[in-house]
């Protein structure tokens, strides 16, 4: 099921050409398009308490298993663990309200560390690990954390960005193994298993409106903003998307457990709440891969048989076309769910002839929408849609332009309605009120519903670029580039890639003293994380832009270089 994220809100796109007989019939009635599924029940609960519900089940089956090391925790040890970290926090001075930072790859401690903090009424912000020291402070700085819990290898990185935090600096809590020597100031995560007594955490009262998570999506206009989801908003997609028609997981019983190989990042929205949280709650054996590494993404397929694998464009492409991924490999594999960027049907198909009876489908979401919109049926194959519609929702198909209403099966912006929506963004209510209008998000996005009542999208109404399913924004490269004495004007826009799905292009205007080429990606390497480094530099005389001085993105990527 797709995301938009926000690594920072990420979106899926399947492009496709709209056709005019669909949907005439079928929306005559409400130019309002409500679910085709019946409504699911939401019930009054917070996050840990619906992921742990059922933890009595099958208290002994293992939760989550580190690919790596094969460190793994039961259920129980989950239940526990979580619940003696919660004490932890409330012992070390921390008020429910506050927000706690992670700066973690995914491992298993990312998920105990995350339901301790909602256990303790905290707010669980999340940052990309990939982060350089810089951008660690922006979002420590503007979510205004308490702690930021880290690992020894993003260590000076967190501490680079802490000493910068201006007022009240956040402590610093470090994962470590039992060989690491904490350094001084630092605290130890494990202290926060060191006493018994959890009394204080069954004090705790929390409010299913409070917000617990932060996530960080890019915007086409600034620096990333801060999207509030609440205890109220995941519980209703938790549940939505536990509808018997979407979920893919089989019921988990005393003999069989779903295995599902947790490659997306924690940190991001998708990664959490779906790949994370909603397969927790139905008892998953979650087994956590810290990056996306061809062996170890294969061991996960075949060592611990996974059943269940979300996926971004790249991975598929993987499978389908590498040499070293053998039909043995995906034995078990059942379902096969993309998200973040648009699957190529032929990579989708070559999967297909690896092992036919794969489901293989997409999604669609943003992190605004915590985060899905609409998924796919859990028993068909779909290479062309986003899938339905989910549960108590409903999606309205605008005018982009004048922001008349259409007919659901015309193009245009597409705005969802559902109790999934975001709370707002964080300190932005300039933002919060351009993107959410009557109760309608604004997603950004072009698409049409059709005939069978499907998603289908065209295109990105928004700017952003969509590198391994991580968002660039432009803008943040262009007021980098335009740091250098020898840029006197800049352009970034994103170029089809078959292997990243885009990589960022500069267009620059120089002044006399042309830089050159290298030495203007070099300072954008200095300043950002990979994914966001330019790919190439093209000098051109002018950059196109409207009489109000916003750039005509579209005419730089027409002056692109043809090919790859």
């Amino acid at each position: 099921m797709l995301v938009r994220r926000m690594l920072q809100g990420s979106r899926l796109l399947v492009r496709c050409k709209p056709c005019s007989r669909l949907g005439a019939q079928r929306h005559n009635s409400s130019k309002v398009v409500k679910s085709l599924l019946a409504p699911v029940a939401i019930p009054d609960v917070l996050i840990h308490e619906k992921v742990l519900q059922d933890v009595g089940n099958w208290p002994e089956h293992v939760a989550m298993e580190c690919s790596m090391s094969g460190r793994r925790y039961t259920y129980s040890q989950l239940d526990q663990m979580s619940k003696l970290v919660a004490a932890g926090f409330l012992r070390s001075g921390l008020q429910p309200g506050q927000v706690v930072s992670l700066v973690l790859p995914n491992i298993p401690e990312f998920l105990i560390a995350a339901l301790g903090a909602f256990r303790a009424g905290l707010t669980v912000s999340t940052i990309n690990p990939l982060y350089n020291a810089e951008e660690i402070l922006y979002q420590l700085q503007d979510s205004d954390s308490s702690l930021v819990i880290t690992i020894s290898q993003k260590l000076a990185d967190v501490r680079a960005a802490v000493d910068k935090v201006k007022g009240t600096k956040p402590q610093i809590g470090m994962i470590h193994g039992p060989s690491e020597e904490l350094p001084p100031g630092i605290r130890s995560f494990q202290e926060l298993f060191q006493s018994s007594d959890t009394s204080a955490v069954d004090k705790v009262r929390v409010s299913r409106d409070s917000v617990a998570l932060l996530l960080y999506s890019s915007g086409t206009t600034g620096l990333p903003k801060g999207v509030r989801l609440t205890h109220k908003s995941i519980i209703a997609n938790l549940s939505q998307v536990g509808h018997d028609d979407i979920i893919p997981a089989l019921p988990t019983t005393k003999s069989y457990q779903d295995v599902t190989a947790c490659v997306l990042p924690f940190f991001h929205v998708y990664g959490l709440v779906i790949g994370g949280l909603a397969y927790l709650a139905r008892g998953l054996k979650l087994v956590t891969l810290p990056k996306f590494e061809p062996q170890l993404f294969l061991s996960a397929f075949s060592k611990h048989k996974t059943t269940i694998a979300h996926v971004v464009p790249p991975m598929v492409q993987f499978l389908a076309n590498h040499p070293m991924v053998q039909p043995s490999h995906l034995d078990t594999l059942r379902v096969c769910t993309n998200g973040a960027a648009a699957l190529s049907p032929t990579d989708a198909r070559k999967l297909l002839e690896k092992k036919k009876d794969i489901i293989i489908a997409s999604g669609y979401g943003l992190t605004e929408s915590s985060p899905v919109i609409t998924a796919p049926k859990n028993t068909l194959a779909d290479l062309d849609s986003v899938g339905f519609l989910i549960p108590n929702s409903e999606i309205k198909i605008i005018d982009p332009d004048k922001g008349d209403l259409l007919d659901p099966s015309k193009p245009g912006e597409i705005c969802a309605r559902g109790p999934q929506i975001m709370d707002g963004y964080h300190k932005n209510k300039e933002a919060t009120e351009k993107t959410i209008i009557d109760g309608w998000l604004h997603t950004g996005d072009i698409g049409y519903i059709s005939q069978e009542g499907k998603l289908m999208i065209i295109d990105r109404l928004k700017e952003l670029i969509k590198v391994k399913g991580f968002q660039v924004a432009p803008l943040e490269l262009e007021e980098l580039l335009r740091t250098h004495p020898g840029v006197a004007d800049v352009g970034v826009v994103g170029k089809p890639d078959s292997r990243l799905g885009e990589t960022p292009v500069a267009f620059v205007v120089p002044k006399e003293k042309k830089p050159s080429a290298q030495e203007l990606k070099d300072l954008v390497a200095s300043k950002v994380a990979e994914y966001k480094q330019i790919s190439d530099i093209i000098f051109v005389d002018t950059i196109p832009k409207n009489l109000t001085g916003k750039i005509l993105r579209r005419k730089l990527k027409e002056q692109l270089p043809k090919g790859k």
